[in-house]
């Protein structure tokens, strides 16, 4: 929807090219296919911005989401409680169970 889209901020994600040179590659981004720009400090922001004008780096935008959660629910189990709950209903099935085959034990001694 489009309200929330406009709520999004975007952040920069920088690419090497083929026109890096490979000292500058590993410099920069190290092991990394991709750097976000918010996570670079001023001064190599200020490189890559260079870089990129130079047409040194590939910029891509990524929106990202700014939706504030007001509310949360949480649900809290207590296992000892279900485990309890388990073995009263397979007591209470066992306790039916008796019932059922003492009344027809009963019904069948009068016949």
């Amino acid at each position: 929807m489009l309200p929330g889209f406009l709520n999004s901020s975007y952040d920069k994600i920088l690419y090497p090219l083929e026109g890096l040179s490979q000292e500058d590659r590993e410099r920069l981004f190290g092991s990394q296919e991709s750097l976000a720009f918010s996570s670079l400090d001023l001064e190599k922001q200020a490189e890559m911005m260079r870089l990129t004008r130079k047409g040194l780096l590939k910029l891509e935008y990524q929106a990202v989401d700014q939706k504030k959660v007001k509310t949360q629910s949480w649900v809290q189990v207590n296992l000892d409680q279900i485990r309890k709950a388990r073995n009263l209903k397979s007591c209470q099935e066992e306790i039916g169970t008796a019932r059922i085959f003492i009344s027809t034990s009963r019904n069948s001694s009068f016949g």
